[in-house]
């Protein structure tokens, strides 16, 4: 019987950042026009310039633009694209969409409503998954209202546990309630959370596996019957449920383990008349017992990883899929040859809890020799409506040691000045024992925080300052001097999470002395020149006898310095005179916004007696929430925002009577 492909000539990319401009790449390669659809936010964003043709369909609120179905399908109607691609995130997973799809005679790539709705409520998948005899973590697949019976049955399981939203998805709509006292607040918030998220209060219980790895196998489908696994991937390092480093294959997972995790997957899959790209997850326990936890119904963020090991290009495939074809890969053939680590570059702090980041990237600069995949260049804006991933850096080797050692020579390369990120965590989880030896679990970042969390040692950042200083002295006019420029002047430095008392003493431009904390420092530029940016600076500079060579950027209100050496790491440095230091959010009477973000809730009103530690106001920035709570006990003078509000950061929010 002869099969009907149908080849495509133009396919709209319904999504943004890193992942649209992965589709688009695809496309290119099957000669394939792409169509790219963005917000006001992202007129400028690297996706819109690299796609064929662009429409902007909306407001930066995503309810208004990328979720927005009737305007996507209206603009591929409009410019005669004939299929649609979504990417992950957004509608990727959304049933609706791809019905709407069909019903516009548009192909949907990826699969069916009816597969993903089999599996897209995490009760219903656990059923169906129970009713395959795949493990599923010990738990309440329906949930009443909170009650004697269901704090009684949630004893049964035992303590802790973990409360998920059914209808929930990257990392929203969890909590771990550790004893039965918390039960009944915890309970409440995933309620309440689920509800504003998803638009579902429906939640599960679980038997909460702390030690556990998380562990995933990709698997490809087609409409002719044939489905086949792309083997596995380790990632288990992860921050608010949410990956950082995944890796292919899983360092010590024993083979026999390996082959029943990968038949779960494929009977699931088949089970579900499943077509595209798609990838089920597990938890795998100390005993190397492993137990079903969710599948995810479109391309996955860390396919990178796959696609290195496997040599197999899982976006083309997914296009190809769509069209017809029919999956030519046998199991057999698929080898994972190698090992490749994939590091999600992310705009937070992680020594402030990884609070998310916005801002304009002054210099971006991809490594050399590996892959990598992002969204962003010099001069992009990121935009506090959208996720915190820039980039993905994505290292290979012939084995695990040869792909980590190619990883930290691309993260050093890797540098982005202009907005704080996590690349000296990555840095330093790289360079860690426990990373090299496989000792990680999705309770690694917890445990690992004061050694993984330190942006750097204070001998490199001391070095970074210096440079700073000499920054400084390149762009003096665009900086207020305390007193006369060769007498020693004194500053007040600060970062996340330090503050310096620094003297500096300029022999002439070119050459200084930077006392830090009673450590004094010489320091020579031996060369400097501008770069496109004019607030940027390459300087190669000598400090203690040590030559370097950073790149630099004083922030156009001259309050931040951004420097970024290979060997050094990365840093950010805000500058006052000593006798001057700036007070802003400081004190203790008035809440301040940490970050630019959206006023989700607010706890309290005026007048309200509130303890210390006691929760304010609920933030969210970049698709993270962020609780922020009261410093000292007091009575609530004013509330300055109010829900659903943007706000700066360093706006105030509320304030207490003195």
């Amino acid at each position: 019987m002869a099969v009907s492909i149908q080849r495509f000539n133009k396919i709209l990319v319904a999504n943004r950042g890193e992942i649209a401009v992965r589709v688009i790449r695809a496309c290119r390669e099957l000669h394939i026009m792409s169509v790219a659809v963005y917000s006001t936010a992202d007129q400028h964003s690297l996706h819109v310039e690299l796609a064929d043709e662009a429409v902007c369909i909306g407001e930066p609120e995503a309810a208004s633009s990328y979720l927005n179905i009737d305007k996507i399908i209206g603009v591929a109607k409009e410019l005669g694209a004939q299929a649609i691609h979504p990417g992950y995130g957004f509608l990727a997973e959304n049933p609706g969409f791809a019905e709407a799809c069909e019903q516009n005679d548009i192909v949907f790539i990826g699969p069916s409503a009816e597969s993903m709705r089999a599996v897209a409520a995490k009760d219903t998948a656990r059923e169906l998954a129970d009713s395959l005899l795949i493990p599923t973590i010990p738990g309440l697949n329906v949930v009443g209202k909170f009650g004697t019976q269901f704090s009684s049955e949630c004893e049964s399981i035992g303590y802790p546990l973990l409360l998920k939203a059914a209808a929930g998805g990257g990392g929203l709509g969890m909590r771990v309630v550790a004893e039965s006292g918390a039960l009944e607040s915890d309970y409440g918030a995933v309620c309440r959370e689920s509800l504003q998220a998803f638009g579902d209060d429906k939640i599960i219980v679980e038997k909460y596996l702390g030690g556990a790895r998380h562990i995933e196998v990709q698997v490809l489908a087609d409409n002719h019957g044939h489905c086949v696994h792309l083997h596995e991937r380790d990632c288990s390092i992860q921050r608010r449920r949410q990956k950082i480093i995944e890796e292919s294959p899983a360092r010590n997972l024993p083979a026999e383990v390996k082959q029943l995790l990968c038949d779960a997957a494929l009977t699931l899959t088949k089970h579900i008349n499943y077509c595209g790209a798609g990838t089920v997850e597990f938890l795998l326990d100390e005993d190397n017992q492993f137990y079903f936890l969710e599948m995810n119904t479109r391309l996955q963020v860390e396919h990178g990883v796959t696609e290195a090991v496997t040599g197999v290009d899982i976006v083309q495939w997914q296009i190809r899929i769509a069209e017809g074809e029919v999956l030519s890969l046998a199991q057999g053939d698929i080898s994972q040859i190698g090992h490749a680590i994939e590091c999600r570059v992310c705009a937070e702090s992680p020594e402030l809890d990884f609070m998310p980041a916005s801002g304009y990237v002054s210099f971006w600069r991809a490594p050399e020799t590996q892959r990598c995949d992002t969204g962003i260049r010099s001069g992009s804006r990121i935009s506090v409506y959208y996720d915190s991933l820039l980039a993905k850096v994505v290292s290979y080797g012939q084995d695990f040691s040869e792909a980590n050692r190619n990883l930290q020579t691309a993260l050093s390369q890797t540098a982005l000045l202009g907005v704080e990120t996590n690349l000296n965590y990555l840095r330093n989880i790289a360079a860690s024992s426990a990373w090299r030896q496989g000792e990680v679990d999705t309770s690694s970042v917890a445990r690992y925080k004061s050694e993984w969390s330190v942006a750097i040692d204070d001998r490199s950042r001391n070095y970074l300052l210096c440079a700073a200083m000499a920054i400084l002295n390149e762009k003096e006019n665009q900086f207020v001097w305390p007193g006369l420029k060769h007498y020693p002047q004194k500053w007040q430095v600060s970062g996340a999470v330090f503050n310096l008392e620094v003297v500096s003493q300029r022999e002439n431009t070119v050459v200084q002395t930077v006392t830090i904390e009673g450590q004094a420092y010489d320091s020579h530029v031996f060369s400097s020149e501008g770069l496109a940016d004019p607030a940027l600076i390459s300087m190669d500079i000598e400090i203690a006898n040590r030559r370097v060579r950073v790149v630099g950027l004083l922030t156009n209100d001259g309050e931040r310095i951004y420097v970024h050496c290979d060997t050094l790491g990365s840093l950010s440095f805000s500058f006052d005179t000593a006798d001057s230091v700036k007070q802003a959010g400081a004190s203790v009477d008035v809440v301040i916004a940490p970050m630019p973000a959206k006023i989700v809730a607010i706890h309290s009103k005026v007048g309200d007696e509130v303890l210390i530690g006691q929760e304010l106001l609920l933030l969210e920035s970049m698709k993270m929430e962020t609780h922020l709570a009261a410093s000292r006990d007091g009575k609530i003078k004013a509330i300055y925002v109010e829900e659903n509000e943007l706000v700066e950061s360093g706006s105030p929010l509320i304030e207490f009577e003195t």
